[in-house]
Formats: structure tokens, C-alpha cells, sequence
């Protein structure tokens, strides 16, 4: 009698995830084969065995590698491997206020973000003066004037945000930060 050699195959809810979703679902649609003889890896160091279909949880942005096993009643496998691709969640966070007197707490201007791959801020007096300028998302500004670098006065200063997220997508952005001392 011949058997037919099991045909390992599989799709998901969508080929892609966004975190901070961290749950994607894997549905087998293997052939030939006994379904709760799967066995599942992730490509994160998370597994399942002994599972028809997968539940795959995703801490972490990259492209994973998911591998479905299936083996038929004689113990003939079949493997594959697909691409799986999990993207960061594209954000930032400004600031509405800073307190740059050097006690330790709220001293400087932050971006808190996730994604951002080209960034230019600029950061304007009353009058439409630059006082403080970036194309690094990771600098900071410490509430001193950009070519002077003495302390700018206490209050409202406008600022213009231009960034390109790590899709392609470009924003824009405008708006105040102020400076207490």
C-alpha cells in the first residue's frame, strides 16, 4: 500500500503585524498528514507542539522565520518555512513643558519614539528666530540658545518637526514647548 507523503503548508490572519499587537494566528492547511502532529517555531524562541494550528506571539519587531512540521501515521515529515514580518508601531512623544534648572528632574526637551528614521526639529523664539536645531532624534535640547549658548527666558518657544517614519510615510509637525525656570 502506498502512502502519500504529508504536504506541510500554512497562512495566517494577515502576513504582517503591527506592535504593539503581539498575537497572530497561524491556521495549518496541511495535507496528508495527522493534525495534531504539528509542531510550530515562531522563529522568536517560542514553539508549540502537538498543536493543529498556531497561535504565535511576537514581543519584539524584525522578520521571523515561521516553520511548520507535519508528520504522517509513519512518521514521514514534511517542513516549511515562511517569512513573517512584524513592524514597529510608528509613534513619538513631545513634551509640552521642560524645567532646565538642573535639579535633575524635567532638565531637557526629550523625543520619546518608535520608527523615526530621518528627523529635522527646529525650535523658534516669539519673533521667528531659530533658537535650537536637530536632525537627531536622540539629541536634546537643554533650554540654551543654539549659537549662544547661554539660557533662553523662561516661556513659550514654537517648533516645526519634520520626520520620515521607517515605512516611507512622511509627517509634519507644529506646536509649542515652554520653558520654565
Amino acid at each position: 500500500e502506498v502512502r502519500p507523503h504529508p504536504v506541510a503548508d500554512y497562512w495566517s490572519d494577515d502576513n504582517q503585524l503591527f506592535l504593539p499587537d503581539t498575537i497572530m494566528n497561524f491556521w495549518n492547511s496541511s495535507e496528508f498528514n495527522i493534525p495534531d502532529s504539528s509542531w510550530w517555531d515562531f522563529g522568536n524562541g517560542y514553539t508549540l507542539d502537538n498543536m493543529p494550528h498556531g497561535e504565535g506571539i511576537f514581543q519584539d519587531s524584525g522578520l521571523f522565520d515561521v516553520q511548520l512540521i507535519v508528520m504522517n501515521e509513519l512518521g514521514c515529515a514534511d517542513t516549511i518555512v515562511k517569512p513573517f514580518r512584524v513592524w514597529e508601531q510608528e509613534t513619538f512623544f513631545i513634551q509640552t513643558g521642560f524645567t532646565p534648572n538642573g535639579d535633575g528632574y524635567n532638565d531637557k526637551l526629550e523625543i520619546k519614539q518608535k520608527g523615526i528614521v530621518t528627523w529635522h526639529m527646529v525650535i523658534y523664539d516669539r519673533w521667528g528666530k531659530r533658537v535650537w536645531e536637530t536632525l537627531d532624534v536622540n539629541d536634546f535640547w537643554d533650554g540654551t540658545h543654539i549659537e549662544s549658548g547661554l539660557p533662553v527666558q523662561q516661556g513659550a518657544y514654537g517648533y516645526r518637526i519634520e520626520l520620515t517614519w521607517y515605512t516611507g510615510r512622511f509627517f509634519s509637525k507644529m506646536g509649542t514647548i515652554t520653558v520654565v525656570r
